[in-house]
């Protein structure tokens, strides 16, 4: 294994020497080291082919805690003094320099980041707040022979596209009020008060959002049609569109259509999406209701 000679870089402490990455003596692994890894085998120093800029900020002081490597797979633990968010700042300005990518899938988790290099591949940090100042995760994977990873460039784009989308579709469902009169409750089965969940995944041609929302309430004194009206006028008003609905006295089941202008994925302006939905009601048992909408949203992409 080579030695990294990184003079002028403070990824250490300068008392401590710079090593490749070699099994601790006697494989004692020392306890502050031992409790940053799960499995694999730790090592005191750096993986031959850990990715290291060319200069760090002064002041910056990384220290190394150790190196964990299971199969494929190489994990680095170090700390700084510096605040998570002033690390994960003058590490993106210092990778970024020696010609890697930030393709990390949201700019709101400033936790976490995810750098691309067309020839080094992948690098994934997380930082968390430590006693000191912060603590970095840094992972990195070997690929299997013979597999690629799209050009970075293009990992960029599609995250992009994904984060800007996924701002866009936190506004897509539509926004219930409860009937007159009605709670909110848990409901059998259900075991929460409300619930939002939802994905996305692309193509060459467009990005696809789901998302569903559901809430559960009581109320006494109705009929399932009364409630099914209730949440079809806050569609229409909205500007939904129904295609089909059934209506029973226990459940109703509609399907719903929509266009909304949203701003665009890429770029300056604004494009369409075209969305629909599926509502739900059921009850439950006597008085107590669920209603849940799904919704599939569709965005076009610029052919490239």
């Amino acid at each position: 294994m080579k030695v990294l000679q990184l003079v002028g870089i403070a990824l250490f402490v300068s008392a401590m020497p710079l090593l490749a990455a070699v099994p601790f003596e006697n494989d004692l692994v020392p306890g502050t080291v031992f409790r940053e890894f799960n499995g694999g085998t730790a090592y005191r120093g750096l993986p031959d082919d850990f990715p290291v800029p060319a200069s760090l900020p002064p002041g910056l002081n990384l220290r190394l805690v150790g190196t964990l490597i299971a199969g494929s797979t190489s994990q680095v633990v170090l700390r700084s003094a510096s605040t998570v968010q002033q690390l994960r700042t003058d590490l993106l300005t210092a990778y970024q320099a020696t010609g890697w990518l930030d393709v990390s899938y949201s700019f709101a988790v400033p936790a976490q980041l995810s750098l691309c290099h067309d020839k080094d591949g992948l690098l994934d940090m997380r930082f968390s707040a430590d006693t000191d100042g912060s603590k970095i995760t840094a992972s990195r994977s070997k690929l299997p022979a013979g597999f690629t990873l799209p050009p970075c460039a293009q990992q960029k784009r599609t995250r992009d596209i994904q984060r800007n989308g996924e701002t866009a579709a936190n506004g897509f469902l539509p926004a219930f009020t409860l009937p007159a009169g009605a709670t909110v409750t848990n409901a059998p089965g259900l075991g929460i008060r409300g619930f939002i969940s939802g994905g996305n995944s692309s193509s060459a041609d467009s990005i696809e959002f789901t998302r569903d929302g559901e809430q559960a309430f009581e109320l006494t004194a109705t009929s399932m049609t009364a409630i099914f009206q209730h949440y079809a006028s806050q569609l229409q008003q909205q500007g939904w569109t129904a295609d089909s609905d059934s209506v029973g006295s226990r459940s109703s089941a509609s399907v719903w259509f929509k266009t909304k202008t949203i701003a665009a994925l890429e770029g300056n302006g604004t494009q369409e999406a075209a969305l629909n939905g599926t509502l739900e009601i059921l009850q439950v048992k006597p008085g107590t209701y669920r209603y849940k909408f799904m919704l599939r949203a569709v965005v076009p992409l610029a052919a490239q």
